[in-house]
């Protein structure tokens, strides 16, 4: 390749890839005699692929300025799409438009030559991975490409694709190395888009580019996800393919059933009239437009359009996968790609901000029509801006609970690439209930400390587990909003200190299922209260509590507290479980209650009596309880009289446990099941561990 054609080629990288195939003729024939080496691609880099949203321009083409970015993002959005369609009629004369007649006809294309299998051996002594190298086609042409190893050593350039699989009944066959190669439709759909013309493009796909009947390579690569996505020249996040095009290209259901699910036909189409306006209200609110109807134009009909457009394009499946989490997070460049239109992932992002600010300036309050909007994109924007750590891995597992994986061991170990420890991806591990209780032991001594034991309520746990292990599979113990509601509460373990500061320490019981820790009891539950489901009953729960602490308060003269203050004062802080949500500026913030708190919490909300209560109390599904020696604390699980209150060595909240009921007294040590992190007003900051006791060593079954 000639140093012009190299410089100009480094000046359009970032271009997209519509504006480029106007711009420049490729200098890489169309299908080489011979496959070159991974050396020789790095020369012919590729372009990433920008946003369509008219901020990149062809050298002689005015830049635009901000306002006409974003004043009509629909229609720039279409411009670049039959921009695209343009280049691509004038690079085939004959016409390839995937909604043409001949769309589906079959080409003369140079064949590759026949390679070895896909899968040659990697050295899983150093980081090697497979890049695929898609070959250059017309959008009719067979899908076909072959392998090269590359190590991560070398920076080597490519692109990572992240998609879902999609149905796995429907299937279309890709060639590599000549070879036929079956893949889920979704894939194949996503990889006939991203094929360049005239050039090579080179691709890391994990459905290719592992060997997934090998688990020891599975292991081997999972394990280099964070330096794959880490390292990407640009990630490809594939949403859908539009709906048109996907009823011409769709392939029979392999071995169809009965009892199939028709409704996974549709889960990664869209129609591409609903893509452009969902990226246009996405733009419009990056820019820092309005998101509610009837503020943006004079047509109520146009914004309703594209509010229920970005709602459709949320609740694709893609948001809603374990995997894509990392694949999202760790490229330091990335793309959203629907069909044929694209937009940069830092607009979303940017876009999520800019909602919020609406927000709280109280112009735009449709919280219902942007808040799947929210939930899905908040947390992705907050894992890139925060540094790994132990305690933002184990929150990240409870935050992405939701999200679905074939495997159920995915659901650790499509996060490990997110950091924050050391616990590596193991598929020898033979099931779901191995993979917990390792992650559960191995994040104990590494972090020192048992946040992962802190965790949401749980309904239908997976069969086997012990009391100890988070069940990540559980079914979520309430609706979508209360469960991140119990997630805020969950944050609030990391800003308490029970155990002083101390660290855990564990022992082999001679079984996998037993987990040995040493803490303090500190006392027995006697009385409960109502647990608190149904907002429409906040005032009625509040009354019931108030009349349980009083007679625990008879133990104490009503006035004095066991661990010091008033009642009145105990109380409050057990219904806030110690904590307020305050404004700060663009946002909300989570801190520990103090002093003035209770004032400044009736100015800001007394006005509303009812949106207060709810602000008040803890989140959905608390239970309240009284102790012995008459304190009072809540519970986000279903706590029984007779449960025992502990701090554990190395917990920042105290915990309820249960003795168990199939071991009998008197085991050395005592077995105990798990119930829940608690909040018990008095004991939460040290307390305890002050008094001098000796801890006594347990067994959680």
């Amino acid at each position: 390749m000639s140093a012009a054609v190299n410089e100009k080629a480094e000046a359009l990288e970032s271009l997209s890839w519509a504006d480029v195939s106007e711009c420049v003729e490729s200098p890489v024939p169309n299908g080489p005699s011979e496959p070159p080496s991974y050396q020789q691609l790095a020369e012919h880099r590729v372009v990433h692929p920008s946003r369509v949203d008219a901020t990149t321009t062809c050298p002689g083409n005015p830049e635009p300025s901000a306002s006409s970015v974003f004043s009509s993002p629909i229609s720039n959005l279409q411009l670049a799409e039959q921009r695209e369609a343009e280049a691509s009629e004038r690079a085939s004369p004959q016409g390839d438009s995937p909604t043409s007649p001949d769309a589906l006809e079959t080409h003369n294309h140079p064949e590759p030559p026949q390679l070895p299998s896909p899968y040659q051996q990697l050295d899983r002594h150093n980081r090697e991975i497979r890049i695929m190298c898609l070959l250059p086609g017309r959008y009719k042409d067979p899908v076909r490409g072959y392998l090269e190893i590359a190590n991560l050593d070398d920076n080597p350039h490519y692109e990572a694709l992240s998609y879902v699989w999609g149905d796995p009944l429907i299937r279309e066959t890709v060639y590599i190395n000549k070879q036929p190669m079956n893949v889920t439709v979704n894939l194949f759909l996503a990889l006939r888009r991203l094929r360049h013309r005239r050039r090579l493009r080179c691709i890391w796909v994990d459905a290719i580019c592992i060997n997934q009947g090998d688990d020891l390579e599975k292991t081997h690569q999972v394990n280099m996800m964070k330096d794959i996505y880490s390292n990407t020249a640009n990630a490809i996040l594939w949403l859908c393919e539009f709906s048109d095009v996907y009823a011409l290209t769709r392939p029979p259901v392999v071995d169809p059933s009965p009892h199939r699910d028709s409704s996974l036909d549709q889960e990664n189409v869209l129609p591409r009239e609903t893509v452009a306006h969902a990226f246009g209200l996405i733009m419009t609110m990056a820019g820092g437009g309005h998101f509610c109807p009837r503020r943006n134009s004079g047509s109520e009909e146009i914004d309703y359009r594209r509010t229920h457009a970005l709602s459709d394009l949320m609740n694709l499946s893609w948001w809603h996968r374990i995997w894509t989490v990392q694949e999202a997070v760790l490229p330091k460049r990335a793309c959203i790609k629907c069909g044929s239109m694209q937009l940069d992932f830092s607009i979303l992002l940017a876009a999520n901000s800019s909602s919020v600010t609406h927000t709280m300036q109280e112009c735009c309050r449709d919280l219902e029509t942007i808040g799947s909007f929210w939930s899905t994109t908040s947390s992705l924007k907050y894992l890139k801006e925060k540094d790994p750590s132990p305690y933002l891995f184990v929150n990240s597992l409870y935050e992405f609970k939701p999200r679905l994986a074939s495997d159920p061991r995915d659901k650790v170990f499509a996060l490990l690439g997110l950091g924050g420890t050391t616990f590596p991806a193991n598929y020898e591990l033979p099931n779901y209930k191995d993979v917990i209780s390792h992650l559960v032991r191995g994040l104990i001594a590494e972090s020192k400390d048992i946040v992962i034991l802190a965790r949401t309520a749980e309904r239908n746990r997976s069969p086997g587990l012990p009391t100890w292990a988070p069940d990540l599979c559980a079914e979520l113990d309430s609706t979508r909003l209360h469960y991140v509601n119990q997630l805020a509460r969950c944050y609030e373990y990391h800003h308490c200190n029970a155990a002083g500061g101390t660290q855990p320490e564990t022992k082999d019981l001679g079984s996998e299922s037993l987990l040995a820790l040493q803490g303090l009891v500190v006392d027995e539950i006697v009385e409960i209260g109502r647990c608190f489901d149904d907002v429409d009953k906040t005032l009625e729960t509040i009354l019931e509590w108030r009349d349980i602490m009083n007679r625990a308060g008879e133990l104490n003269h009503g006035i004095v507290y066991p661990r010091g203050g008033t009642y009145q004062e105990a109380f409050w802080r057990v219904m806030t479980v110690d904590f307020v949500l305050l404004r700060n500026g663009r946002r909300f913030d989570w801190r520990r209650a103090n002093a003035s708190d209770k004032a400044q919490w009736r100015e800001e909300w007394g006005p509303n009596i009812k949106r207060a209560l709810k602000q008040l109390l803890p989140s959905e599904g608390s239970w309240f309880f009284t102790t012995r020696t008459g304190m009072i604390g809540v519970c986000h699980s279903k706590v029984e009289v007779g449960d025992a209150v502990y701090v554990l060595l190395g917990g920042r909240m105290p915990f309820v446990l249960r003795p168990s009921r199939g071991h009998e007294e008197g085991t050395d040590p005592p077995r105990y099941e798990y119930v829940g992190q608690t909040y018990v007003h008095g004991i939460m900051d040290g307390e305890v561990i002050r008094e001098g006791r000796e801890p006594q060593w347990i067994a959680l079954v």
